[in-house]
């Protein structure tokens, strides 16, 4: 009689490893909800960081406009302030050898 509860005991503790087998185990369940939350997780993330760089576009848009007219702004100044300094050099030089001349041409 030992023998068949022996047996019996055997049956039921492989039955009970291949339905443990067949499920999946208290480890892979966590990772798969890990793997789950992390990819909503992602998603997330990427759609508020697609966000994000939509609204940094604008903004970065009208950044680039701003500073554009300012470079152009500062660039007409500095031609203007060149195209002033070229006629006080110029007439500068004009009057220096117009006395060069003179003196020259007096001794």
């Amino acid at each position: 009689m030992g023998k068949s509860s022996n047996k019996k005991k055997k049956i039921y503790q492989n039955v009970a490893k291949i339905k443990l087998n067949n499920k999946p185990s208290l480890k892979w369940r966590l990772i798969n909800k890990e793997s789950n939350f992390f990819d909503r997780v992602f998603e997330e993330n990427l759609m508020s960081f697609q966000k994000m760089s939509l609204n940094e576009n604008d903004y970065s848009l009208e950044k680039e406009n701003h500073l554009e007219t300012k470079i152009v702004h500062v660039v007409k100044k500095l031609k203007r302030k060149k195209k002033k300094k070229k006629i006080k050099i110029r007439g500068r030089k004009k009057k220096s050898i117009i006395k060069g001349r003179r003196k020259y041409n007096c001794s």
